[in-house]
């Protein structure tokens, strides 16, 4: 959890993940129980909106100090040009002075599965602005484009700061 901070998540996912723990964990401890970020995503009609970690609501009734970066993209989702770009709107929430991840959102006119679920492993990893903007994201000419939206919104935030 971001800032090491305990809040209720109920989704079940979590419940899930804790069962399977607590039964393999039964007569020897084995894995630890980490925690959770709170992912999580839905659609509606076209939209899809996914959420990891803190929002800027959140962070502000925790009483947590906050900064976000908000970037748009449209995205190739093919190298076929009869395909259309995904419009994608990202938003890092992270903390001023280490420049820690606290949260993402994500709401996009196409599939965020992949990009919901790198960054709620960016940040369960506590990785920083530093970390996502030097990320290594792969590239595929004519599929693609650099920089990775990851990575060009911790740029973004970068420039913010300066």
């Amino acid at each position: 959890m971001p800032q090491h901070q305990s809040r209720s998540i109920a989704l079940a996912s979590n419940a899930q993940r804790q069962g399977e723990l607590a039964a393999l964990n039964l007569q020897t401890p084995v894995l630890p129980y980490t925690g959770v970020v709170g992912t999580s995503q839905w659609q509606a009609g076209h939209l899809q909106f996914g959420v990891t970690g803190l929002t800027d609501t959140a962070a502000q009734r925790a009483n947590i100090s906050h900064t976000s970066v908000t970037l748009t993209q449209d995205q190739r989702q093919s190298p076929n040009s009869a395909i259309p770009t995904k419009h994608v709107q990202l938003r890092l929430t992270y903390d001023p002075q280490t420049k820690q991840l606290l949260g993402a959102q994500v709401l996009a006119d196409g599939n965020i599965d992949e990009l919901i679920n790198l960054l709620a492993l960016a940040l369960q990893a506590q990785q920083t602005l530093a970390d996502l903007a030097v990320a290594d994201f792969y590239m595929s000419p004519g599929k693609n484009d650099l920089p990775h939206l990851i990575n060009a919104a911790a740029m973004t935030a970068y420039r913010q700061e300066k």
